[in-house]
């Protein structure tokens, strides 16, 4: 039985070999793992006042449009409109929660979690799974992006929704 599906996870023609060796794509990855990232790292207090501002539509058009100088037009897979966001408290400490597009392959995000604390900056991300329906308590996972570039991933998550990735986040940061 492992050797069957060993050989289809390497044959070429089969369906399930393709959806293993799938990517993300890289309109959304680079939007949501790298873009926001960056700015958050680098602009922490701006990164916030931006997405506070009544201005969101026009900043999350600019990125897009950094977006498409940096990697080209014909790779974003999403318009702007497709971005969410929401600024709340958390414990004291504003946060930043950027909605993505619905994710199709690993590890795109659902959402993007800037926390910033006093000292420094937190990056979450809940990502898509492989097959979120393998089981049904985990549909997701839980990562951090530290600001040397390090991708951790923390562990699972029970939902992909906004309030249980806003959960996860209060987990780590122990916060009730």
């Amino acid at each position: 039985m492992v050797w069957n599906w060993l050989r289809k996870l390497f044959s070429r023609d089969d369906d399930l070999a393709d959806a293993a060796r799938e990517e993300p794509r890289v309109g959304h990855y680079e939007f949501a793992h790298c873009l926001l990232r960056e700015l958050a790292f680098t602009r922490p207090d701006d990164f916030v006042a931006m997405f506070s501002s009544g201005q969101v539509d026009n900043i999350v058009g600019t990125l897009v449009s950094i977006l498409d100088n940096t990697i080209g037009r014909e790779h974003r897979d999403f318009e702007p409109e497709e971005i969410s966001h929401d600024v709340i408290d958390l414990d004291g400490m504003p946060c930043v929660i950027v909605g993505m597009p619905p994710p199709q392959f690993r590890p795109e995000a659902y959402f993007v979690g800037i926390v910033r604390m006093l000292d420094r900056v937190r990056f979450f991300t809940l990502e898509r799974m492989l097959e979120p329906s393998i089981n049904e308590e985990t549909q997701a996972m839980l990562g951090e992006w530290t600001k040397d570039a390090n991708h951790l991933i923390i562990g699972g998550c029970p939902g992909s929704t906004k309030a249980s990735f806003i959960e996860a986040i209060k987990g780590v940061l122990d916060i009730e």
